[in-house]
């Protein structure tokens, strides 16, 4: 999908005609409000423990590694990967971040995940 193409609203996983109710049911999971179509969040870029992190809904978190080196300059962009895809984000602060459960094993991220304030915030297209 180009970068130009609306992105709506959705949720990975939940078929369309429970969309509404089942977003409501997950902002009250997350003790967070569940906000108005156009005000719905569908992607954020935090900072946790000096990964810069990518969430968008129905994707992987991907991270970057901002810290500086030990030595001179600074060390290289390691790229990170979540394996849990982002079915919902919620305002904060703090920011929720809510994603499916992994089929086997559990994950090392608290579900829901809690972001402080994102440094950068892109609502649905609507």
């Amino acid at each position: 999908m180009a970068s130009s193409d609306p992105v709506y609203f959705h949720l990975p996983g939940i078929p369309a005609e429970d969309w509404e109710t089942s977003y409501a049911a997950l902002a009250a999971a997350c003790g967070a409000e569940a906000l108005p179509p156009d005000r719905r969040i569908r992607k954020i870029v935090f900072i946790h423990d000096g990964v810069e992190w990518t969430a968008e809904v129905g994707r992987r978190r991907q991270g970057v590694d901002v810290r500086p080196a030990r030595s001179r300059g600074r060390r290289p962009a390691q790229q990170s990967m979540s394996g849990n895809t982002i079915v919902a984000i919620f305002a904060g602060p703090p920011c929720h971040l809510l994603f499916e459960e992994p089929r086997e094993g559990r994950t090392a991220w608290a579900n829901p995940q809690y972001c402080g304030e994102p440094s950068k915030v892109t609502l649905f297209d609507t």
